[in-house]
């Protein structure tokens, strides 16, 4: 009897080996259909060129249509795997997840460099006060100040001063300079210059000052997130506290827990509490953010 039995589920193993493998390549036509629609109505030329938009004010000078390239090629190899080893309740998160991860992870970047930026420009401010009480004019002081400087604050000087070395205005240029870092600490130091230029005066205790009222703003902010890390990091836990949990339980009873995407049930409940997990999370990044704000 058990010969029989394993008989018969051998032809049944093989014929869902078989419609897996047949799958594969219905994804990957469906993934190429996409990409065509997309390229017919002109969508992905607007995407080429916000992609691009994004990795220039990060100065990663790579293009853009060979990046979505290699990105295109490794979601649909992940996808057919996703095809032939995870449930159907777990390919959809996945799939998601993917397209939605290069955005994030620009937003990450981004934001970091943002950061540094804040960081950085109030010594900044000193140094060129002190330039400009030695009796260096502005434009002076910012070509001396530049080479000294760390990344990225040197990349965005460093690309300030090359727009005007090609013949771009300095009102321009630093207009260019606050819509690449739009920050009110960097804005209140493009006010300061483009004035400075404009009606000339003393500058140097304006930015002085400048740089300690900054200085205080990075204090407290930097007090916020030392006083919301318990918070975040309990936020952190209790997103992947389900994981450990599956994996534990996967660990000791693979049987329970494969119940989970072996039936229908089971996959359907695992989908909606991918979904609930994921809008969780997303709801306390907004509540962070705000709280920033």
């Amino acid at each position: 009897m058990l010969l029989i039995a394993d008989l018969g589920a051998a032809p049944q193993s093989s014929s869902a080996l078989w419609l897996m493998a047949s799958l594969l390549p219905l994804s990957l036509l469906l993934w190429w259909l996409a990409v065509r629609l997309l390229w017919r109505l002109n969508m992905w030329h607007r995407v080429e060129q916000s992609t691009q938009q994004s990795l220039l004010e990060l100065f990663m000078f790579t293009p853009a249509k060979r990046l979505m390239l290699y990105w295109l090629l490794l979601l649909l190899l992940l996808h057919g795997l996703a095809l032939l080893l995870l449930p159907w309740s777990l390919q959809l998160p996945l799939l998601l997840l993917s397209v939605f991860l290069p955005r994030r992870l620009f937003g990450y970047l981004w934001r970091r460099r943002q950061q540094l930026l804040q960081q950085q420009l109030p010594r900044y401010l000193l140094s060129l006060a002190g330039a400009m009480r030695s009796g260096s004019s502005l434009t002076l002081a910012i070509q001396q100040q530049q080479p000294g400087l760390l990344k990225p604050l040197q990349q965005e000087i460093g690309l300030l001063l090359q727009q005007v070395r090609y013949g771009k205005g300095w009102q321009a240029a630093l207009q260019a300079l606050a819509a690449r870092a739009p920050s009110d600490c960097m804005m209140m130091f493009v006010h300061t210059a483009m004035l400075g230029q404009r009606y000339g005066g003393q500058q140097a205790p304006v930015f002085e000052q400048l740089a300690n009222t900054l200085e205080q703003r990075l204090a407290m902010f930097q007090r916020q997130q030392s006083l919301t890390a318990q918070a975040r990091l309990q936020g952190q836990l209790l997103f992947a506290i389900p994981f450990l949990l599956a994996a534990a339980l996967w660990w000791i009873q693979p049987e329970h827990i494969g119940l989970l995407w072996q039936h229908r049930i089971g996959q359907c409940l695992l989908a909606l509490c991918v979904i609930l997990m994921l809008l969780g999370r997303w709801l306390m990044q907004r509540m962070i953010e705000d709280g920033r704000g």
